[in-house]
């Protein structure tokens, strides 16, 4: 089940370090796949590029995650199960 509307559970928290951390990783991959080929040497700035970009798509995803109900619809209230009674038979 997925957290209600306004609130993060600890499986968002999980789903965003997983998030994080494979965006960070696939970046500073792209950025070798990059040195390697130009000739150029690996500096600090860009693992720090590397870092922040794989922050910021946590941080959109928990966002997302923020604003979503418990069915995965932005920006709307949360859905309650609705029972209705049983329709009398004759």
């Amino acid at each position: 089940m997925l957290s209600s509307y306004l609130s993060l559970d600890m499986k968002d928290i999980l789903s965003w370090c997983i998030l994080a951390v494979t965006g960070a990783v696939l970046a500073g991959l792209l950025d070798l796949l990059n040195v390697f080929t130009s000739g150029w040497t690996l500096v600090r700035h860009q693992l720090a590029l590397v870092a922040a970009a794989g922050g910021i798509a946590g941080i959109t995803y928990l966002i997302k995650r923020l604003f979503s109900n418990n069915i995965g619809q932005l920006f709307t209230e949360d859905v309650t199960k609705v029972t209705l009674p049983p329709t009398p038979t004759v």
